[in-house]
């Protein structure tokens, strides 16, 4: 079982809101370096937790989800694995139907035709 907290709070000496005229491009470059660095590091030492060797190790059921304030689910049980070919067929999984119902060409078509990649 794996958590992962997506925020960050300031820490005093570890980051935090840093006043903007102290915050040069060089300065930007060494946090932005320094954060993910981090992150990287803590992924691999959940990995390592786990018992696994490599992030390709990790399945749905390794990863839990906070859904409510009392409340974690796996997210297999979440985001349950498509059955193979059903995207190919007019079958998609119950989580997915209403973005099928909602998806439309349309506004690729009209960016092409006004020039935007």
């Amino acid at each position: 079982m794996i958590g992962i907290k997506m925020s960050q709070g300031a820490k005093p000496g570890h980051g935090g809101i840093l006043p903007a005229g102290k915050n040069t491009p060089f300065i930007a470059k060494v946090r932005v370096s320094n954060y993910h660095g981090e992150t990287v590091k803590s992924v691999a030492e959940l990995i390592a937790a786990a018992g696994l060797f490599t992030s390709q190790d990790l399945r749905l059921w390794h990863i839990n989800r906070r859904i409510s304030m009392t409340k974690v689910a796996r997210f297999d049980d979440i985001h349950p694995y498509p059955e193979t070919g059903c995207l190919l067929r007019d079958n998609p999984p119950p989580s997915m139907k209403r973005f099928f119902e909602e998806a439309t060409a349309d506004p690729f078509a009209a960016s092409c035709q006004l020039g935007m990649p």
